[in-house]
């Protein structure tokens, strides 16, 4: 496998042994996979009624209906429905938007909106990320004469709800090929099949330009960045880089990051926050009007506001987390297989970015539940790891419960608070019932060896083909074996510098009195380490990913580290799965549906 990638050119010996270990078995392959390409992109027919609701939105143009759009209020249903809000326009239909406020309406489609549907005129909802589990609220809208296609990637239930069309991949009649699209990727191929009609040409001219909002939904929702998920993602990183769209010009502005380029990290940090506080702290329907605009001035006005709800969330997260910290803190992990923190007062729109922190924490499956005060009634938001499957564990929860949903790595649910306790002990037993030997253990996969001299200008350059990197496609991670420590010091606010030196090796970055090459390395949050990697002068094992550094106007090599362990410590590099299940991925703060 690595000889034929070898032989054809294409790519030096170690990218080669990079893409051997994503299962990238020949040229073809491997060509697909450095340059995705609208070209590879699956048939969005094939998706579960995809047809069906093309043939509906021809419907509604030819009688001139009315749509509703309802999303969810995080990243991927905001981006959702702008997608679908633009192709409505582009189609001449007259569509409005819905999405609920958190805090006083919560998750899905409510018996509210549906007759808010009907008084407005609306004859066709479609909903983006909610819908799979919403039985009566649209056998409500068929009752009412509003018909309703379902756009959703959360688990599907043993039955489907009475709507027009239910796309989500997860369905269990789908054939299609790749189940990791989110709601607004899915959003994205509804429209991508609209352009294939001769009454839809009006959209194709807009695909690429969507791809912006498919990245947004897809990186912020923590989709496998494989298939059909690497090229929307790194299309759209481009077009948000070039800031086509105005809402996110103006959103860089406010965030420092004007003129420079998007990458995943910005979108999950930077971008993806922000878009998510305004339906975290208040009304999330901003979020779509920011993102769809082209007043330059109200643009700005609104990422001033999305600004404000952001600084607003991360004080309040500051406080339910530190509280949060305090419960979860006297548990015992030796026998702790899962993580339920709770408390009355505590805000619904923080909760699923501190179960996040926790899992990041303590390594296992997380729910942070917010009590309402005056009812009793607790909102929770789960996170969890690879190997804990939180949507089953909560299947097996269900009698403790009033209401769930999600999937695999995230959801949310609603519960009585006098059936905490009962409903913590469920929780534990059934992730107890999923685990492993090894499940609470991180662990860091290796990518490959290599030697101070492989790491280049031109290995930097031949790793960054293939970007982007997230879940499904991790950033390679490189391992030194029994280099020498040259230097090492804390800097900052507890990290740890280190120069590592190999003997007798050709200079990249500077020549050593000695003779011999050095490379910069940082160690961020690892200061604490200081004696120990002291201790380890003579000889270590360090794994890292590699980067380009710039300090005061200066460019060089940096390797960024993973770990370090005495030499000989670090196990052999091994083949990483297609699905990326061998390094543990920890969902990202707000990145679940709920």
């Amino acid at each position: 496998m690595v000889e034929a990638l070898r032989q054809d050119g294409a790519c030096s010996p170690l990218l080669a042994r990079l893409l051997a270990g994503r299962d990238i078995r020949t040229p073809d392959e491997a060509r697909r996979y450095l340059n995705p390409s609208p070209d590879d992109l699956l048939d969005p027919l094939l998706l579960p009624d995809v047809g069906l609701a093309v043939d509906r939105l021809r419907a509604a143009m030819t009688r001139g209906e009315r749509v509703m759009l309802f999303g969810d209020y995080d990243v991927d249903g905001i981006s959702a429905v702008s997608i679908y809000k633009e192709l409505c326009g582009r189609l001449g239909l007259d569509a409005v938007v819905r999405i609920p406020r958190r805090l006083s309406e919560g998750y899905g489609l409510s018996r509210t909106a549906v007759l808010e549907a009907k008084a407005a005129g609306v004859s066709l909802l479609i909903t983006a990320d909610c819908g799979t589990t919403a039985f009566e609220e649209i056998a409500l809208a068929r009752q009412e004469g509003v018909e309703v296609i379902v756009t959703d990637h959360h688990q599907v239930p043993h039955e489907l709800p009475a709507a027009v069309a239910t796309i989500n991949p997860w369905r269990a009649d789908s054939t299609y090929p790749f189940r990791g699209l989110c709601s607004a990727g899915l959003a994205w191929k509804v429209a991508a099949a609209v352009a294939l009609q001769p009454w839809g040409r009006e959209a194709q001219a807009s695909l690429a330009s969507w791809t912006d909002l498919a990245a947004l939904g897809t990186i912020a929702d923590v989709m496998p960045l494989r298939s059909e998920n690497r090229y929307l993602a790194a299309a759209g990183l481009r077009v948000l880089t070039q800031g086509q769209r105005v809402g996110v010009r103006a959103l860089k502005k406010v965030a420092g990051m004007e003129g420079k380029p998007v990458g995943v990290g910005t979108v999950g940090f930077v971008l993806g926050p922000r878009i998510n506080a305004a339906g975290r702290m208040g009304d999330a329907a901003m979020g779509v009007e920011l993102l769809t605009t082209t007043d330059e001035a109200k643009a700005a006005r609104l990422a001033q506001h999305h600004q404000r709800d952001n600084e607003a969330r991360r004080a309040i997260e500051e406080g339910v987390l530190r509280e949060a910290l305090a419960q979860a803190g006297r548990l015992d992990l030796r026998t702790t297989t899962a993580i339920v923190v709770a408390e009355r007062g505590w805000h619904p729109g923080v909760i699923g970015i501190v179960a996040a922190r926790l899992v990041e924490r303590y390594y296992r499956p997380a729910i942070v539940v917010a009590i309402d005060p005056a009812t009793g009634i607790g909102k929770g938001s789960g996170r969890t790891i690879q190997g804990i499957d939180l949507y089953q564990a909560l299947t097996e929860c269900a009698d403790h419960l009033i209401q769930f949903g999600g999937h695999r790595m995230a959801a949310g649910l609603t519960v009585q608070a006098e059936r905490l306790e009962s409903f913590q002990s469920a929780f534990s037993e059934a992730a107890a019932r999923q685990a492993g030997p090894d499940t609470f253990e991180p662990a860091l996969s290796i990518d490959a060896d290599v030697t101070l001299g492989d790491c280049s200008w031109n290995t930097l350059e031949e790793i960054s083909r293939m970007a982007p990197f997230g879940p499904g496609n991790p950033e390679p991670v490189l391992v030194l074996r029994g280099v020498a420590l040259a230097d090492a010091r804390q800097v900052g606010n507890g990290h740890l510098r280190l120069i590592l030196r190999a003997p007798s090796m050709p200079s990249l970055t500077g020549v050593s009195a000695s003779g011999s090459m050095t490379l910069p390395a940082i160690a961020f949050g690892q200061g604490h380490r200081l004696r120990e990697a002291l201790d380890l002068s003579a000889g270590m094992d360090v794994a890292f990913t590699l980067r380009e550094d710039r300090w005061q106007g200066e460019r060089r090599l940096q390797l960024q580290v993973k770990d370090f362990l005495p030499a000989a410590s670090l196990q052999p590099p091994r083949r990483r799965p297609a699905a990326g299940e061998s390094r543990p991925e920890v969902s990202a703060a707000g990145a679940a549906p709920v």
